[in-house]
């Protein structure tokens, strides 16, 4: 009986292991300048994962889905935005799990451009590069300030008829906001 009750204590009272992670990250940067003419860019964009952990570490392993959206309007707006799935490798690390970083590889990574005279699709690769500080709310929840390194490599252009190889990047360096919640 005795080991009855102990073993209702330890699942009660015992702390589980980690089952994975929810981890969404929102970006928003906008600019202007004023030279002859006024150039404006605007850039907003998003991602969300989904992931397990990989061994007994703060580390884990995700499927990672994001989409964004760029404009330049130097008199004829420019617009780039695309959608990114692929897989991102994550970790919390430092005293009290005060820092984090990742690495995102997205096999699928789709582009539509339009500059007022060419409206294509593109797709190619990307990769994402993440790292923060963390703000934990509680032990499982926290808010990340975050820098990003963003780069697609783009090897197919499809206009309304053709499919055409190419070779075109673009590459951002930003900030964003994350929200992680690892259960």
């Amino acid at each position: 009986m005795l080991r009855f009750y102990a073993a209702i204590l330890l699942v009660l009272f015992a702390r589980p292991a980690r089952a994975g992670i929810l981890d969404l990250n929102l970006a928003y940067a906008s600019d202007s300048v004023k030279t002859s003419t006024t150039t404006t860019n605007s850039l907003m964009a998003y991602d969300f994962s989904v992931g397990i952990p990989i061994g007994k570490r703060d580390l884990f392993v995700s499927f990672a889905y994001g989409a964004y959206a760029s404009a330049l309007n130097p008199g004829t707006a420019t617009t780039w935005s695309g959608t990114d799935m692929g897989i991102k490798f994550s970790g919390f690390f430092g005293r009290g799990r005060l820092f984090t970083s990742s690495l995102t590889y997205n096999l699928k990574s789709s582009v539509k451009y339009d500059d007022g005279t060419n409206n294509v699709e593109l797709r190619g690769t990307s990769l994402r590069l993440d790292f923060g500080l963390n703000y934990w709310f509680k032990d499982d929840v926290a808010l990340a300030a975050k820098l990003f390194y963003y780069a697609p490599s783009l090897g197919e252009e499809i206009d309304s008829t053709t499919l055409n190889t190419v070779s075109y990047a673009r590459s951002t360096i930003g900030q964003c906001f994350g929200l992680s919640w690892v259960f």
